[in-house]
């Protein structure tokens, strides 16, 4: 497991163990986990889209999956998530590794850091 996931999921912990003590009085301590639960849920959704449905599913062709289960986790991450235009990043994608750190390359910068001259 990355750490990037590790801290995410110790974050949507701690907010759900905080919702619990530090409610709303007019709320339940259980409106605040339900809040909790619908952020957690976006949060999957967009860890599920971006790097498994678009990258190595349509971009790669490396995951099989079923076209209404990728059109579903598309439009519900479309609607509550974050929109990203599929088809104009796996064609970026796709250009990024036919020209990957050269000139055409759609991800490299002319001043890409001191790293890169």
């Amino acid at each position: 497991m990355q750490i990037c996931n590790i801290v995410g999921c110790s974050i949507i912990a701690a907010y759900l163990l905080a919702s619990l003590h530090f409610g709303l009085a007019n709320l339940s301590p259980w409106t605040g986990m339900v809040i909790g639960g619908v952020y957690f849920f976006c949060w999957f959704l967009a860890e599920l889209y971006l790097p498994d449905v678009l990258h190595l599913g349509i971009a790669h062709r490396s995951l099989d999956y079923k076209e209404w289960f990728m059109k579903v986790v598309t439009i519900v991450n479309t609607t509550f998530g974050l929109y990203v235009d599929s088809i104009a990043w796996v064609n970026r994608h796709r250009l990024h590794h036919k020209h990957s750190d050269q000139p055409g390359d759609p991800n490299k910068l002319s001043k890409d850091g001191f790293c890169h001259p």
